[in-house]
């Protein structure tokens, strides 16, 4: 979607099987709808679709030879708020590094002894609940 509107959706015909495109030529007259459009036309849809939208027309080498083609400003844009994602990511992880190593840091220290007794706590009552489904006695099936 552009801007809340469907956008054109726009396929090249590369089908090899004549009898596939017979068909498809068929399906196409029956609904009123070429098969393939016009390039003349398809060329000034496009164009005017994009310059409506305020969508950047994308430049291509025409040839592998063919001139280098800078990125739109928009791409510029797009790369510096990807690195400085990456930036924010690599802080993170960074953070989270030195988090695991506790060192001298009487904080970090203490973040890891009340890590470490949470963990104990929470082996000790799997263990009490377990113990407690070992020892549950069978519930009578018969009626007294």
């Amino acid at each position: 979607m552009v801007k809340g509107e469907k956008y054109p959706v726009i396929s090249i015909i590369t089908s090899r099987d004549d009898e596939a495109d017979k068909l498809q030529e068929l399906e196409a007259r029956l609904l009123g709808r070429p098969r393939e459009a016009n390039f003349v036309t398809l060329s000034d849809y496009l164009e005017k679709y994009m310059v409506h939208h305020g969508i950047e027309k994308p430049e291509l080498k025409l040839t592998h030879k063919g001139a280098s083609v800078s990125p739109p400003p928009n791409y510029q844009k797009y790369i510096e708020e990807w690195r400085a994602d990456l930036d924010d990511i690599k802080k993170v992880k960074a953070l989270e590094e030195s988090a695991g190593q506790v060192g001298n840091d009487p904080d970090a220290r203490e973040t890891s002894a009340i890590l470490n007794d949470t963990n104990e706590l929470s082996k000790l009552v799997k263990l009490f609940i377990d113990l407690g489904r070992e020892n549950k006695e069978p519930a009578d099936t018969e009626e007294q």
